[in-house]
C-alpha cells in the first residue's frame, strides 16, 4: 500500500513491506533489504523498541537508538536494542538513502511513531538505507567517516 492514512496505520499496527535482513560484511554486520518492489510514499515500518527519555551517557554506547525530540526541548529515544523489530536493521546512507524517518502523532494512543518511509522507488533486492543524520555519535563506534559506509 502506497502512504495514505490507512497504510500509516497498518505500519504502526506492525505491517511491514516486503524485506528481509542479510549480513552486508564483517564491518558493517547486518542490513535491511526489499524482497519485492517497494513505491514511493509506502511505509517500510515502524522503528520499534522500548520508547524512554534519552540519556546521551548510556545512549552513547547503544547502536539501536533513534533519537526525536518532537517538542524541541524533551528527547525520546526508541531503544531497539534488546526488543526492537526488523527495522533496526536499517543501515545509514547520507548520499543514496532511499527510506526517509517521519514522525507520526495517533492521536487515539496519544503516541508518537517513527515510521520509515520510501522516499523513491526501491527495487527487489535493493538495500534499505535511510539518513542517521548529523546528530549520530559515529565516534563510538570507530568510524569517522560514515559516507564510507
Amino acid at each position: 500500500p502506497q502512504g495514505g492514512k490507512s497504510s500509516l496505520m497498518m505500519a504502526i499496527a506492525g505491517k511491514t513491506a516486503p524485506i528481509y535482513v542479510q549480513k552486508v560484511s564483517e564491518k558493517i554486520g547486518y542490513g535491511l533489504f526489499a524482497r519485492g518492489v517497494i513505491k514511493k510514499g509506502t511505509p517500510v515500518g515502524e522503528y520499534a523498541g522500548v520508547v524512554r527519555r534519552g540519556n546521551d551517557k548510556a545512549d552513547r554506547l547503544n547502536a539501536y537508538t533513534f533519537v526525536y525530540d518532537p517538542w524541541n526541548h524533551f528527547k525520546m529515544v526508541v531503544d531497539a536494542e534488546k526488543s526492537g523489530n526488523y527495522m533496526r536493521f536499517a543501515n545509514h546512507s547520507a548520499k543514496n538513502p532511499n527510506m526517509e524517518a517521519k514522525l507520526v502523532y495517533r492521536e487515539k494512543s496519544r503516541r508518537w511513531h517513527v515510521l520509515l518511509v520510501a522516499k523513491k522507488d526501491i527495487k527487489k533486492g535493493d538495500q534499505l538505507l535511510f539518513n542517521y543524520s548529523n546528530g549520530y555519535d559515529w565516534s563510538r563506534f570507530g568510524i569517522n567517516n560514515p559516507a564510507e559506509l
